[in-house]
């Protein structure tokens, strides 16, 4: 990812002089949120991962077909990875250092338990819905805000909003996926450009405090300044 920002803002490049690639943020939604999570420091850790998933099988959870899709595939996971065997513990990091912030959007969090994410020390804004089946409230934006070790991070509940409430909007969707909008651009409860309109201000916010260092956005992400309704946020350091 990163050699690509490096090739593209270089000299010659399409984004030369545009682009400042060594103060830098990584946005993602779902795997998207991991990628994020894993580009600031967060390690997989087999032994927490494990323990979720199986206590997840055993108490029946709904979304234990998470822990089925990737459980069983940890030896291929670390075989794409270079190493030897599956790691018992931590894996080796992914990090780049000149990941300055992130924002994870219903980020997949739970591979990597409280050791893999406590490796996060950069700034994190963490949100998701509350009614989300795909990446559960519980095992993304919860953990990540819990378990971060950075001095400043928030959190977004967006309750009873489902995993796609972060993604396009039914009349952008393109002609092919028109079939599947249903699925894909519909939400049980919340209006998607509401959503979107909550979204675009917690990130634009936590961007200009964070890369600008814009203290008036920053005053924007204190806990008494956020009073939206069917928002819970948490935030701390700000």
């Amino acid at each position: 990812m990163f050699a690509y920002v490096d090739e593209q803002t270089g000299p010659g490049g399409a984004l030369d002089g545009l682009i400042d690639g060594e103060e830098t943020a990584v946005i993602g939604h779902s795997y998207g949120g991991y990628t994020a999570l894993a580009a600031a420091g967060a390690q997989i850790d087999t032994s927490s991962f494990e323990v979720h998933c199986n206590e997840a099988i055993r108490t029946e959870d709904p979304t234990a077909w998470l822990c089925d899709m990737l459980l069983p595939h940890l030896a291929g996971m670390a075989n794409l990875a270079g190493l030897d065997a599956v790691p018992e513990g931590l894996w080796p990091p992914a990090a780049d250092p000149r990941v300055d912030a992130i924002v994870a959007m219903a980020g997949d969090a739970y591979f990597f338990g409280p050791p893999g994410l406590a490796k996060i020390d950069v700034p994190v804004l963490a949100m998701g819905g509350t009614l989300d089946e795909d990446t559960p409230f519980l095992w993304g934006p919860q953990p990540t805000y819990e378990h971060t070790v950075s001095p400043r991070k928030a959190q977004i509940a967006l309750n009873d909003a489902e995993h796609m409430i972060f993604t396009n909007t039914c009349q952008s969707i393109r002609w092919y996926a028109k079939p599947l909008a249903s699925e894909f651009c519909d939400d049980s409860v919340w209006d998607r450009d509401q959503a979107h309109d909550l979204v675009k201000h917690f990130t634009t916010a936590f961007l200009l405090a964070e890369l600008k260092h814009d203290s008036d956005a920053a005053v924007v992400l204190t806990p008494n300044a956020v009073e939206f309704p069917n928002v819970t946020y948490k935030a701390q350091g700000y």
